[in-house]
């Protein structure tokens, strides 16, 4: 016997009572809040696709991308959604927002959503049919009041991943639906989209050996490791550091772990963001300790333009005092030599 025993949410009870084809209602709110939260379904979801025609004053053959978020509120005791749905060119077809709740008359679980068609107001209602706890899939009746006209839904809500979401919308009379495959949220990739770090750099030291240092994605581009290197004039290589970067939730940044080969490390965070022309600036602040337990902290400068990119450390602190190594203030530059 385990010296650990092992405790069940009520979510947890709930899948290991289920069969792969068999729903129920959850039998508290609590219940389906531990399913959603133990399943992973808060955060922001972004899907992209082509509309079909089935939602009122929505054309059908349009490319969107469509952003959505699910989070708790009310303490918990709600769950609030919301949703913007636009063309790949920016024009906005949908937006809007709504609530699940229990019903205690019922004693089932019900949500209400409201928002706009284009520039038309509309209203939705829904009620859950029904949960597979042990697959996740969640199966509810949607009822929609828009430009007039009430449409009835039937919706299923699919975990295909643990960042991945398929949600299908089929009309009730069986004349056609919609498939929206989400994934969650990557701020890091949005970052990485206006500065383009990841591949292979190279500096040519004065004495002909060179400095590399490579950032490679991973966790599904969720982190961008880097790792910087020295070749020698002789052919040997010696590992320097290495930094593992990622978007800090909590922080609302991209955040930095900095580990060197004597034992020292930094933790740090982008300051700042910026573009001119076609250049892109990054700002970070990082700060930590040398192998020696010696307080450290150091601003780093990136510019990037292409495939060249410029890096400048400058005020930097040793203890209580600022320090100035022949390094500081002067501007390094890298050459993407590859991007595997």
């Amino acid at each position: 016997m385990s010296a650990y025993p092992e405790i069940l949410s009520a979510a947890d009870e709930a899948r290991s009572e289920s069969r792969s084809d068999e729903y129920n209602q959850p039998s508290s709110w609590k219940q389906y809040v531990d399913h959603v939260v133990d399943g992973g379904d808060l955060g922001t979801w972004v899907s992209k696709g082509k509309t079909e025609g089935i939602f009122e004053g929505v054309p059908a053959g349009l490319d969107f991308i469509m952003a959505e978020e699910c989070r708790l509120g009310d303490d918990g005791n709600t769950i609030l959604n919301s949703h913007i749905w636009r063309t790949t060119d920016g024009r906005v077809l949908s937006t809007g927002t709504g609530v699940e709740y229990w019903d205690t008359t019922s004693g089932t679980l019900k949500s209400s959503y409201s928002g706009f068609v284009t520039d038309k107001p509309f209203t939705g209602n829904s009620t859950l049919l029904g949960i597979n706890f042990c697959t996740g899939v969640e199966r509810w009746q949607y009822v929609e009041l828009s430009s007039g006209k009430t449409t009835e839904y039937l919706v299923e809500h699919q975990r295909t991943g643990t960042n991945e979401r398929t949600s299908i919308y089929r009309k009730a009379d069986g004349s056609g639906e919609n498939r929206f495959q989400s994934k969650r949220a990557n701020q890091l990739e949005s970052v990485l989209a206006r500065f383009d770090i990841v591949g292979t750099w190279e500096r040519i030291e004065s004495d002909g050996s060179s400095s590399v240092i490579t950032h490679s994605p991973a966790l599904g581009g969720r982190t961008i490791c880097g790792c910087c290197s020295h070749r020698k004039a002789d052919g040997t290589t010696e590992e320097l550091a290495s930094r593992v970067m990622w978007w800090n939730t909590g922080r609302n940044t991209v955040c930095f772990h900095v580990v060197g080969n004597t034992g020292g490390s930094l933790m740090g965070e982008m300051v700042s963001l910026s573009h001119e022309d076609d250049c892109a600036t990054m700002v970070s602040r990082c700060s930590g300790s040398n192998a020696n337990g010696i307080p450290l902290s150091i601003t780093i400068t990136e510019v990037l333009k292409g495939d060249t990119l410029v890096s400048t450390c400058t005020d930097f602190t040793v203890g209580d005092r600022t320090a100035n190594p022949d390094w500081i203030g002067v501007p390094f530059i890298w050459k993407r030599t590859g991007r595997d």
